[in-house]
């Protein structure tokens, strides 16, 4: 629909162009951009297809909800790697600078 929306506003804001000189480019009546608009809107102008255009569209959309589950999987794989890396080298310091003493906790 916002496609069918802006084909119309671009219909409008490009046609009886003057150009420095004065003249008209894309010169059109109000007749002719009425049945212009009446084409646009049942998608009979060449090379204008609804039905491939809302398979790109929702073949798009998959492909972002495709990638969200492995990315999330990837994320939260890479915060429990780090917090198991920075565990065992948080005990290793504290076990060779405190000796015999008992650990300290991590701030909370």
């Amino acid at each position: 629909m916002e496609s069918i929306i802006n084909a119309h506003g671009s219909l409008e804001v490009n046609t009886n162009l003057p150009d420095e000189d004065g003249n008209i480019l894309n010169p059109m009546s109000d007749a002719d951009k009425a049945a212009a608009a009446l084409r646009l809107s049942k998608g009979d102008l060449p090379g204008q297809q609804p039905a491939t255009e809302l398979l790109t569209q929702w073949g798009n959309m998959l492909s972002g909800v495709v990638t969200m589950g492995p990315g999330a999987a990837v994320g939260t794989a890479a915060v429990v790697t780090g917090g198991v890396i920075g565990g065992v080298a948080n005990t290793g310091v504290q076990s060779m600078t405190k000796g015999d003493k008992p650990f300290s906790l991590p701030m909370r």
